[in-house]
């Protein structure tokens, strides 16, 4: 299955392939295809399949300086890459919720990330840990 298609500047476009009808060892991957020539121009996935295999939900974001910002969902893991495939940051989601017959997980959907002066930032609390900007939805219930 492949979805989360995004149109690029180029024109290109990137995808997340979760790779669940993929024979025998199964993986996904974040792919941008040129769909003038139907050609994949870039991709990324694990060395070792078993690594980054998510066979449902799922998300690939590109960065305004040409990273990719992945989520694997079924494993609440978030992490960014270079355009050489070296990860940046990563981050698991720690949250263990209940979801099916007892059963509990921390997916995450889909991840995006906003610059801290983008609408979807404002009349928030910004806070900084590890460096990096985070916010807080003060917006009442």
């Amino acid at each position: 299955m492949q979805h989360d298609c995004a149109p690029l500047p180029n024109g290109n476009i990137t995808l997340f392939a979760n790779g669940i009808n993929t024979p025998n060892n199964p993986f996904s991957r974040v792919v941008e295809l040129d769909p003038r020539t139907h050609k994949i121009v870039w991709e990324n996935r694990a060395r070792l399949a078993h690594t980054f295999f998510s066979p449902h939900i799922s998300g690939a974001q590109r960065l305004p300086g040409g990273n990719t910002l992945i989520c694997e969902g079924q494993w609440g893991r978030l992490f960014e890459i270079t355009p050489a495939g070296e990860i940046v940051w990563e981050y698991v989601d720690p949250f263990m919720a209940p979801v099916r017959a007892g059963d509990s997980s921390n997916e995450v959907f889909r991840a995006y990330r906003h610059p801290a002066d983008s609408p979807q930032m404002r009349d928030r609390v910004k806070s900084v840990c590890l460096g990096m900007p985070m916010a807080l939805d003060t917006s009442p219930a």
